[in-house]
């Protein structure tokens, strides 16, 4: 059966592990870019390494390496957004 990214997405959704739900990730450093230790965005992707996160306000996805974060807080909104891929 091949994987059906909609359906993939809603999984991810579900378990809040990517599919673009809202959330706030706290670093332990502040290099990446941004002036706090806080990002927010839209978890993409959350493996066992890493954190893709979709950032609107820089239109960019950022990983960051679990080793690098304290705590990351989920919304509990059902809303989430995806980046727009251009053609």
């Amino acid at each position: 059966m091949l994987l059906v990214p909609s359906y993939y997405a809603k999984f991810l959704r579900a378990i809040r592990f990517g599919g673009g739900v809202q959330i706030e990730l706290v670093n332990d450093y502040k290099n990446i870019g941004q002036s706090s230790d806080k990002i927010s965005g839209y978890l993409l992707l959350r493996t066992s390494n890493s954190y893709f996160i979709f950032s609107e306000k820089t239109n960019s996805v950022i990983e960051i390496p679990k080793q690098n974060s304290s705590s990351i807080f989920y919304s509990t909104s059902n809303g989430y957004k995806l980046p727009q891929l251009k053609k």
